[in-house]
């Protein structure tokens, strides 16, 4: 095995300008050249950036064929009647009390939103304590958030709990009055801001770059396929590691043989999953998955060629649950298998078919923080979602892209959207998805050819375009639209 470090100052990211929009599920789109006028209450102007993208207008009936847009890069923006931003748009319509301090609050949103809430000084955005971060608001939510502010009411003295240790009934008003729930949200919109990447073998350039994969400090674990080797990046993209080189396993791998030939080198890695802990990395090439720790030093393999549970057969997507479990798709063996962390089999789903449930070559498989899976099944052209004991959740069916020729690559976004890296007639685009299977547009721009989706803590996307031999990152948008309700009104129900 070998490190290579590099002073990061010598790889630079290019920033780029082009911008998308993000819009509502399928029944409630709304697309509107810029300046149009739009008849519903809620609105929403984005600015005035002229080189921003769209998703694509999807309506009619279920099966309905989606087509690829139409080139016209023109802004889209939302807007209401008089074609101006309106303070109703983001705001609190009514508040609803649940039960043991929590409070359900229902806003007037145009459409999807990632969100966070805190509590604030009452008058000010200063925040003295997170409630959430990061969540994403759909239709499927009706605009509404469930908060519980059982802890922050007992932090600040607007409860508090009685000689036997239980939460006293009533609420202290004066104290309640000198804080807001304090709300942030963005409408589900990105920017193509950063890429980085070129051509070579050299530290920082790739060659045929496939799977990806995030931390939770936003670093990108790249596999750089057709070096052999990994590469680390830093947020920015600038390089600082790599581990791995080209060889055969001659042995060919059995489980848990921690002294397997030629260990911390690779034949075609194309998929990398990352724990807190550990580095796991899928080797088509060998048949196996090689297990490292985070500063990159081997600590054991497992699979092999075979067909015998455990067993492997061109192995491609990995990913970790929330457990720490290794799922792979193996893919000539036309299922998908799950291991413990040491690499020992636990449980196998599919099988080949066409049916519900069975797979045609899966090649990539995504995981949300509660540990479903959603596998992409390339020969089936659908996405199959399963609970993290192998029971089918529903399927997203991709034959419905018009132009689809094929799908490389999945993955899920804040628990709610799926992204699909699909290949159409003249190019790749970056198909997104409810879990329900609603189109809800395309994602980015146009790439070459998506190889691998990666997604961050901070809904930030990195998007593996192969084809072009870089990594694009598409960050979510920065700037925040504030809602404040003093918790005064939240007790008092008004």
């Amino acid at each position: 095995m070998r490190i290579i470090h590099k002073d990061r100052s010598d790889i630079k990211a290019a920033e780029f300008l082009h911008r998308l929009t993000a819009v509502s599920l399928a029944a409630v789109i709304l697309l509107f050249a810029s300046g149009a006028e739009a008849g519903g209450a809620g609105k929403y102007t984005p600015g005035n950036d002229s080189n921003r993208f769209a998703a694509d207008d999807i309506s009619g009936a279920e099966f309905e064929e989606i087509t690829a847009d139409d080139g016209d890069d023109t802004a889209e923006t939302f807007t209401s009647a008089d074609g101006t931003a309106s303070e109703k748009n983001c705001a609190i319509t009514r508040t609803e009390r649940l039960k043991d301090d929590s409070f359900k609050i229902h806003f007037n949103l145009c459409g999807p939103v990632i969100m966070s809430a805190f509590i604030s000084t009452a008058g000010s955005d200063h925040k003295v304590y997170e409630l959430f971060a990061t969540t994403l608001i759909t239709e499927q939510d009706s605009g509404a958030v469930t908060v519980n502010l059982k802890d922050a009411f007992l932090r600040y003295g607007i409860t508090s709990k009685d000689e036997n240790g239980k939460p006293a009934a009533g609420y202290n008003a004066d104290k309640a009055l000198k804080y807001d729930l304090f709300f942030e949200f963005s409408p589900l919109e990105y920017s193509l801001n950063l890429e980085f990447g070129s051509p070579g073998r050299l530290s920082g350039l790739l060659s045929g770059p496939a799977g990806l994969a995030a931390d939770a400090d936003g670093n990108i674990f790249v596999c750089d396929c057709g070096n052999d080797r990994i590469q680390k990046f830093d947020p920015a993209g600038h390089f600082i590691y790599e581990f791995g080189s080209f060889a055969w396993d001659e042995k060919n791998t059995s489980p848990n043989n921690i002294g397997v030939s030629n260990a911390a080198s690779f034949n075609e890695p194309v998929s990398v999953a990352v724990t807190p802990k550990n580095i796991f990395v899928s080797e088509r090439g060998n048949n196996r998955i090689q297990k490292f720790d985070r500063d990159a030093n081997f600590v054991l393999a497992f699979g092999g060629e075979g067909k015998t549970l455990g067993r492997l057969n061109a192995p491609l997507g990995i990913a970790c649950d929330r457990s720490n479990y290794v799922w792979a798709c193996d893919s000539k063996n036309d299922r998908v298998q799950k291991f413990d962390a040491n690499g020992n089999y636990m449980l196998e789903i599919g099988g080949f078919g066409y049916g519900s449930g069975k797979f045609n070559e899966p090649v990539d498989i995504g995981i949300d923080s509660k540990s479903n899976i959603y596998v992409l099944d390339a020969g089936n052209r659908r996405i199959t979602g399963f609970d993290e004991y192998g029971n089918i959740l529903g399927e997203i069916p991709l034959k419905k892209i018009g132009g689809l020729k094929s799908a490389g690559a999945v993955a899920v976004l804040l628990d709610k959207i799926i992204l699909a890296g699909v290949a159409l007639e003249k190019e790749s685009r970056l198909a997104a998805f409810d879990t329900a299977g609603t189109f809800y547009g395309y994602f980015g721009g146009t790439f070459s050819k998506i190889t691998g989706i990666a997604v961050d803590a901070y809904a930030n996307i990195y998007v593996s375009d192969g084809g072009a031999n870089k990594i694009i990152k598409l960050s979510a948008r920065r700037d925040k639209i504030p809602v404040q309700l003093n918790l005064k009104k939240i007790i008092e129900n008004k």
